[in-house]
C-alpha cells in the first residue's frame, strides 16, 4: 500500500500547486509577475557576482582554463536584462504554462485509456477532461495575450482548472487502482486456499 500512498502524495500535491499558483496569479496578477522577474533578476545577479568574487580570489594559474568571470559576467548581463525587460519575460510564461498544462493533459489521456482498458464505467469523463485541459493549453501557446495584467489571470484560471482536474482525475484513477489491488489481493488469497 506504499506505492498506493506515494502514487496519491506525488498526484495531490501537484495538483494543490497548481491551484495555489492559479488563484496568486488571479487575484495579484501585475504584482506577482513583477516579483516573480525582479526574483529572478536578484537571483542571476547573486550567482554571476558569486562568481566573479572567485575568479578574483583564486590564483591565476589555478584557474586559467575556467571561465569563472565570463560566466559571472554573463549572469550579471542576464540578470540586467531581465530586471530592464520585465515585459518580455511575461510575455513567455502563457506559452511555458500552455505547454505545462498540455503535457499534464496527454498524462490524464493516458489515464483515460487506462480506465477504458480495464472497463472503468465512467472512464470517457477522464478523456474529456483531457481534451479540455489540452485545449486550454494550446491556447495559451497559439494566443498569448498582450496584456500583461489579462493574462496572468487567464493563466491563473489555467492553472486553477487544471489542478482541479488532476484531483478530479486523480481521485477517479486512484479508485480503480485500489480496487484492482483488492481484486488481486482476493484472487491471491483465493488461490492459496484452493493449494
Amino acid at each position: 500500500m506504499s506505492i498506493f500512498k506515494e502514487l496519491k502524495r506525488i498526484y495531490f500535491v501537484g495538483a494543490i500547486l497548481y491551484i495555489l499558483l492559479g488563484i496568486v496569479l488571479l487575484f495579484f496578477p501585475q504584482t506577482t509577475l513583477l516579483t516573480i522577474c525582479y526574483a529572478f533578476a536578484l537571483i542571476l545577479g547573486i550567482v554571476g557576482i558569486g562568481y566573479i568574487f572567485t575568479y578574483i580570489r583564486s590564483d591565476t594559474l589555478k584557474t586559467y582554463q575556467r571561465n569563472d568571470f565570463v560566466v559571472g559576467l554573463t549572469y550579471l548581463v542576464l540578470a540586467v536584462f531581465v530586471a530592464l525587460k520585465t515585459e518580455l519575460i511575461i510575455s513567455l510564461l502563457p506559452v511555458l504554462l500552455g505547454m505545462a498544462i498540455i503535457i499534464s493533459s496527454i498524462v490524464k489521456l493516458q489515464h483515460a485509456l487506462d480506465l477504458m482498458r480495464v472497463k472503468f464505467n465512467n472512464w470517457w469523463t477522464v478523456l474529456l477532461i483531457a481534451i479540455s485541459s489540452a485545449a486550454i493549453g494550446l491556447y495559451l501557446v497559439i494566443h498569448p495575450f498582450s496584456a500583461a495584467t489579462t493574462m496572468v489571470r487567464v493563466i491563473g484560471i489555467a492553472a486553477i482548472w487544471n489542478g482541479i482536474t488532476d484531483i478530479g482525475t486523480g481521485v477517479l484513477f486512484l479508485k480503480k487502482i485500489k480496487e484492482a489491488i483488492q481484486v488481486m489481493g482476493a484472487v491471491d488469497s483465493e488461490a492459496k486456499e484452493i493449494d
